[in-house]
Parts: structure tokens; sequence; C-alpha cells
């Protein structure tokens, strides 16, 4: 009934209709929320779903499969839609291709793997093939693939921390780019 009534007020309170919003309440039980965690997820869904002109039950998917693959919870929602929004509006990318990209890497955290997205995106790499890319780069840097860590650390940039740690994406990439600025 909470549901219910929820769908009801957004389709009476926003441009989005009662049945447009039970799909994708839908789509959040599939991906296993229970009825709090869709109540407490669906603001942050039609606010993605209004920023990016995109489907609401897609953007609901997409939503709800990224944050199960960043180890996220439902109480996130608000959080990956102001992300999730935000790359697409300073990148040449969309939603549904970030969606597409989380599938292949999700190993840190939400912003730093959706910067270093929009910044593919706009050198031409998007959706699938970012993800598949980016993965791939944090393979090589994790594991020396090719000394790939080795010829980063010879520019004085460090991929772990001194406790072994993996140092935040975003710091790597930003020290990466002073090394190699000229």
């Amino acid at each position: 009934q909470q549901l219910s009534d929820a769908a009801l007020h957004y389709g009476s309170t926003t441009a989005w209709t009662s049945q447009n919003v039970a799909d994708a309440m839908g789509y959040m039980a599939l991906a296993g929320f229970d009825t709090n965690e869709i109540l407490s997820a669906t603001p942050g869904v039609l606010s993605l779903a209004s920023a990016s002109g995109e489907d609401l039950a897609t953007v609901s998917d997409i939503l709800t499969d990224a944050m199960t693959g960043f180890g996220d919870s439902a109480s996130d929602a608000t959080r990956y839609a102001d992300v999730l929004a935000t790359t697409q509006a300073k990148s040449n990318t969309t939603v549904g291709m970030l969606g597409e990209a989380f599938t292949y890497v999700s190993s840190y955290s939400l912003e730093d793997v959706s910067t270093a997205l929009g910044a593919m995106a706009n050198a031409g790499v998007k959706g699938s093939m970012a993800g598949t890319s980016l993965s791939s780069v944090i393979t090589r840097l994790g594991t020396n693939t090719s000394g790939a860590r080795d010829a980063i650390e010879a520019l004085g940039v460090q991929f772990y921390n001194t406790d072994g740690t993996a140092r935040p994406l975003g710091d790597v990439i930003v020290d990466l780019c002073d090394a190699t600025a000229n």
C-alpha cells in the first residue's frame, strides 16, 4: 500500500505518471530493494530521469544496478542521481552510456569512475567500450601487467598507498596528468 500511495503521489506531483513511477519501483524490487529502500530511492530516481531525459524505468534499472555494483545501498540513490547527472552535464556522455560502462568497472568509488568515464567520453570513448577500457587500465596498473605500474612509477606516480591499498583513482589520474603534462 505504501508503494501504491507513493506512486500515486509522485504521479500527481511530478512530470511522471503513476504507472511510470510504479514501473520504476518494479525495477527496484527486481534489484532486491525492500519497500523502505524503494521509498528512499524513488526521489533520486525521479530526479535523475528528469535530468537525463531518459525513460524512468530504464534510469531506475541503471541506478539500482550501479548501486549494487559499487556496493552501496538505496539510501545512496540521491548521491548517485547527482553524480550521474553532473557527469552527463559536464561531459559528452549520457546516463545510459554510463550505465553500460558501470557494468564493466565498479571497483572504485562512483565519483572516481564517473569522472574517468566522463573524461573518456570527451575523447570519444563511451559506453561499454569505456567501461572495458577503464577496467583494463585498472587491472594492468593493479597487477603490473606488461610493466604498466612500473611505467607510471618511473614518472613518480604511485598506484598504491604505503599500506598496500589502492590510491583513489582520481588522485592517480591527476598525478599522471601532471607527470605527463609536457
